[in-house]
């Protein structure tokens, strides 16, 4: 959510100081809602376009019934059978969000999901004045039932590649008409949730070692290969990997969310930039992606929020956080603000300050940052960032053949408006023609191989990548050897020789790799990294696999790193303590340890990794285990009782979470209780003994429970696992997983209980004997009636524990008398809130008449608490007894006469439409016959904004800001002390600077009143010239305005024939939110003002 008032305008931000200069290479040409882009030898440019985001390809925050089913789903078949049955014809009644009657047969269907298409445009500058001034489509489609949108474009070597779930398409234009006649299938199966609008398929790039690489966000993948291998990695997302004509795919490191573009650097490391979460406190992450490397992130850990292992293990915090799975590669650093496409500088193109750096573009913050990434240890280290630019919503990035770097702008943020543009920056005064003269030849045109050689140690990045791609083809495999294995030649012409070397191993054009195994006693480390990179993919051996392993007595952490990854492709046998040099130094280092585990899980039986988990205590004993997790082996069951805590917590997350261990699950079911087990490991220990679900796993969690001292951690987890025991939620509690389960019985459940009954009556404190008498509800349990009716009397006893006793009570058919007199005494003033409550709903079941007299008298009351009066209302729903006629007639006649409660007015107006009832209509029309001209303003046509301001509940709006997927405020906004994003503006203390009413409004009506430099306007001048961006400042003699460049220009406002008002990017929230969680938000928001100075002390006397 983005409130008006002070929301930000991501493509319009002043830049300071800004280091590049956009400029519109799109001219005046409009490139519909552009996601990619990419450019041919001719300079031609592909764009990828969208018209499917959530009206084709739905977003599940509007469609939030379906969370559950959504998770569960596995691939895009399943995803297609959902929605042919959900969506079946007829069954819809109305549209729901942007899912609507799209092809206007008079159904809204699974058939309006393929009613738009996604296009390929094609720009060409054709009179080479450097702008784009002709756009064709070149192809068109992608619309299946499942398709996402176009998110990723490529061209490399003839074809267009497209990412447009659930498939990666290759397209060809064989004729040349500028259409594409060929189309064709690389890979498939990506994309089987429905999750959140946005991530998709997409960031296509050609790696340095000639292969496609693409990411895919959390809707994850189920595939199958060419070569019928199967990858399912289908909550996560991951980043992906195959040559260019689809064979050989490879899922290359998973766990991410949702990382828009990848960059390799100079040496071929995979940096990417994931979104966070939108969870409080959390950001986005800069990621050093290994081969193999989990990240963490699953699908389902967005709906868990706080609860999820994500943020309760601080999962997305960098290394060294308390709680970490040691299973995970974490982020360098947190950093950024909805991160979209990124680059690496190749070598050549920005000159000065910029040569070497990443670029990341803002989405919709309109930021262009650069940084330098410098080795640290293991990892890297971000230096010199900066904000290079500002003002423009850059998505998609790439180079172009001309040296300069190229981005496609979505304007105006994330609604579809039809509208956008295509950028480049430049910056080198100087580029390097001899790059654009070599890159701008297709692949057709033959090179000498001698110049090919001599390009491989070339200064720009993509230039060498391209002649380590022909001499492949040219099969110039031996003279790439040679070079490489030559110390004096350049650095960057051996290790482009490796990679193109590599090439020919991959793919078994190269059989014998003997004389390269040289290069792994080269001097310079990154020689031998690389060689351990492209040796991995030779043909096994052993005597492979022992000169790899001999790498990891090395002292460089990257070159252990590498040695390990590659020998869990090579397999083999290598000692296990030939992995370690400081076990405990080596266990603290997250990609050297990802790197050390991948290798033993390759080399090393499930046996004897068990053998040595079990001889030793320290550090070793955890590489064991992780090794093992890595294996997915059932004798992980047999750690769970070792001495080492770690150990014990690793192996309990590996047979737990996600597709876990199932042969193991009832050894860690039988762990709880165990003494000294971990706190995450019992967390799991407990949720497995619920998933197995039968008498003695409930007598066992029953039992621990009852042994614990009052407070202890994770007893009241225990009591309300057991409140869910008899049907357990869909979604896992701890890690989110869908799992059906079938009805268990609730009365072997109640035998159970009733054996430990007066045990658990014997619990003092208040939260656990609350839950204590909630299970009595539940399983249909029985307290002596005089001891029910004490406690539900009872002041002194905790709001929870009376609450429950009322529940209790509730089911009493004895003594009505008694529970009449016990429940108008629970209902008088005096009692909570919440004890109030229980205790009218449960007066309108029993005594009509003793209801509506204890509802008058809090309906009049001056000290009956607003949710005690709305509970009265809400009581009232649906009642067609006389005495609760009359009461809603009352009400609805002081709503019309302006006399009611301001914070039931929604409730009284929300029941009295839905009456039947002449009187309490009429009453409704005299109250919204006043209309604006009486002050009665309106938010809709039948829905006043007072409505809107008072009455909410403070606690659930900021449930609403944090939590809610459709209106996603923290997305955008920081919230409260830390909570939220910085891409729009804090709202800390929005409550001290605007009204409820303004509030209410600015919700409603985002573009109804916008703070001066926070809304896009449109300014003619009486020249013809239009100007497009905010308005900064403004006298009466002129205009400050801030462009999409990021530059101001001042305007005399003598000049100016026309301008539109200020528009804002946030959608109304009327329709996603509803009256009552507006008002709730609103609530919330007021109570946001500046903290009192704190009042200074009195000075001393002397």
């Amino acid at each position: 959510m983005r409130l008006p008032a002070f929301a930000f305008l991501a493509f319009v931000v002043v830049g300071f100081g800004a280091e590049v200069k956009p400029f519109k290479w799109s001219g005046d040409l409009n490139v519909p809602d552009p996601t990619s882009v990419s450019f041919d030898e001719a300079g031609n440019a592909y764009v990828a376009s969208t018209t499917r985001r959530k009206v084709g390809d739905l977003d599940i925050r509007e469609h939030r019934v379906w969370i559950p089913d959504d998770v569960g789903l596995t691939s895009p078949a399943e995803k297609l059978a959902f929605y042919q049955r959900e969506l079946a014809p007829g069954k819809m009644k109305t549209a729901r969000g942007s899912l609507k009657d799209h092809n206007k047969d008079g159904s809204v269907d699974w058939k309006d999901l393929t009613f738009h298409q996604e296009r390929i445009y094609k720009l060409t500058d054709t009179d080479r004045d450097g702008v784009a001034d002709k756009l064709t489509v070149f192809a068109e489609g992608f619309n299946s039932p499942v398709s996402g949108i176009a998110a990723g474009v490529l061209y490399f070597d003839g074809w267009v590649y497209v990412t447009a779930i659930p498939d990666v398409w290759r397209l060809k234009d064989t004729d040349g008409d500028g259409v594409a006649d060929v189309k064709e299938v690389i890979a498939t199966g990506f994309g089987g949730h429905i999750a959140y609008a946005g991530h998709d398929m997409h960031g296509l790039r050609l790696g340095p070692d000639g292969r496609i690489y693409w990411t895919v966000g959390d809707k994850g993948g189920n595939v199958t290969s060419k070569e019928g291998r199967r990858f399912f990695f289908a909550h996560e997302g991951a980043v992906l990997r195959c040559e260019p004509d689809g064979s050989g795919f490879e899922v290359f490191a998973h766990g991410i969310r949702n990382t828009q573009e990848i960059a390799f650097d100079a040496f071929g490391n995979v940096i990417g930039v994931d979104n966070d979460g939108d969870q409080p406190k959390e950001r986005e992450r800069l990621m050093y992606l290994l081969e193999g490397s989990d990240s963490g992130w699953r699908n389902q850990h967005q709906y868990q929020a706080v609860e999820s292992r994500w943020m309760k293990e601080n999962m997305w915090m960098p290394k060294g956080a308390a709680d970490q799975p040691l299973s995970i590669t974490p982020p360098i650093a947190n950093y950024s603000d909805g991160p979209a496409g990124f680059l690496f500088e190749p070598g050549h193109a920005l000159d000065g300050d910029l040569r070497g750096h990443f670029i990341l573009d803002q989405f919709p913050k309109g930021k262009m940052d650069a940084f330098t990434l410098v080795p640290d240890h293991d990892t890297f280290r971000q230096e010199k960032l900066r904000v290079i630019n500002d003002g423009l919503m850059g998505i998609g990035m790439t180079w172009a053949p001309d040296g300069r770097a190229y981005f496609a702008d979505w304007i105006g943020g994330y609604p579809l408006d039809g509208k956008g543009a295509v950028w480049r920056f430049d910056v080198a005064p100087n580029i390097d023609k001899t790059s654009e003269q070599f890159l701008s030849k297709p692949f057709s045109v033959a090179i000498p191989k001698d110049e090919l050689l001599s390009l491989l140690g070339h200064r720009d990045q993509r230039v060498r990548v391209n002649a380590s791609i022909r001499l492949h083809r040219l099969g110039a495999w031996s003279e790439m050897s040679d070079l490489a294995l030559k110390p004096d030649s350049e650095r960057f012409a051996r290790i482009h020789a490796i990679w193109g070397y590599g090439m020919g191993v991959r793919l078994g054009k190269v059989a014998d790799v003997t004389a390269s195994l040289a290069l792994l006693d080269d001097a310079d480390t990154e020689i031998r990294v690389q060689a351990l990179k492209i040796l991995s993919e030779a043909k096994p051996s052993q005597v492979l696999s022992g000169k790899v392993g001999a790498q990891l007595a090395h002292k460089d952490l990257r070159v252990r790193t590498q040695a390990g990854i590659s020998l869990a492709k090579l397999g083999g046998k290598v000692p296990f303590i030939a992995f370690l040099q400081d076990a405990e130094a080596d266990l603290r280092l997250p990609w050297l340890r990802h790197g050390l585990v991948s290798g033993l899980a390759g080399t090393q039986s499930a046996e004897d990794l068990l053998a040595f988990a079990q001889k030793k205590t320290g550090a070793e004993a955890v590489f064991a285990t992780l090794a093992l997790a890595r294996q997915k082996s059932p004798l992980l069951g047999k750690l769970l009782q070792h001495a080492n805590l770690e150990v014990v917590t690793e192996a309990a997350r590996a047979i737990h979470d996600d597709e876990g261990i199932p042969a193991a699950q009832t050894a860690l079911a039988a762990a709880f209780g165990q003494s000294n087990l971990p706190f995450h490991a019992a967390r799991r220990a407990l949720n497995a003994n619920l998933r197995q679900g039968d008498e003695a796993a409930f007598g066992r969690i029953l039992g621990w429970a009852l042994a614990q001292p009052a407070g202890a951690p994770l007893r009241s987890d225990a009591l309300n696992v057991l409140l869910t025991f008899d049907q357990p939620p869909v979604l896992d509690l701890v890690d989110g997983t869908a799992k059906q389960y079938t009805a268990r019985d609730k009365s072997a459940i109640s035998r159970v209980l009733m054996t430990r009954q007066d045990e658990l009556l014997a619990l003092q404190k208040p939260n656990e004997r609350a839950a204590v008498l909630e299970l009595m509800v539940k399983y249909e349990l029985d307290l002596p009636f005089p001891i029910l009716l004490a406690l539900a009397e009872d002041l002194k006893a905790a709001p929870a524990v009376r609450l429950q006793t009322l529940r209790l009570l509730g089911r009493k058919s004895i003594e009505p008398v008694a529970v009449i007199r016990t429940l108008r005494s629970a209902a008088g003033e005096g009692n909570p809130s919440e004890v109030r409550i229980e205790a009218v709903g449960q007066l309108f079941l029993r005594d009509v008449s003793a209801a509506m007299e204890v509802a008058r008298q809090i309906i009049d009351s001056k000290s009956a608490k607003i949710p005690e009066k709305q509970a009265v209302v809400a009581a009232l729903r649906g009642r067609a007894d006389v005495a609760s006629a009359r009461l809603l007639q009352e009400l609805a006649d002081r709503l019309a006469a302006r006399k009611l409660d301001p914070g039931l007015k929604l409730d009284v107006f929300v029941l009295a439409r839905e009456s039947s009832s002449e009187a309490v209509v009429a009453a409704l029309k005299t109250y919204l016959a006043v209309g604006p001209k009486g002050g009665l303003k309106m938010a809709s046509p039948e829905l006043p904004y007072e409505l809107l301001t008072d009455g909410g509940d403070a606690a659930r709006g900021k449930a609403i800001i944090n939590g809610h997927l459709g209106a996603n405020c923290i997305a955008c906004h920081r919230v409260d002390s830390d909570e939220g994003s910085e891409v729009g503006p804090t709202l800390r203390q929005v409550g001290g600077l605007r009204t409820k009413a303004e509030l209410a409004e600015s919700l409603v009506e985002p573009s109804a009143k916008i703070v001066q430099g926070y809304g896009i306007e449109t300014i003619v001048l009486k020249d013809g010239t239009s100007l497009a961006g905010s308005v900064l400042k403004e006298s009466a003699k002129t205009l400050e305005l801030r462009l999409p460049d990021g530059k101001t220009q001042k305007v005399a406002v003598a000049t100016v024939a026309s301008r539109t008002p200020p528009v804002s990017i946030m959608p109304p929230m009327l329709g996603i939110l509803s009256p009552a969680e507006i008002r709730d938000v609103v609530a919330y928001l007021s109570g946001l003002k500046p903290k009192a100075p704190k009042a200074k002390a009195e000075k001393a006397k002397k």
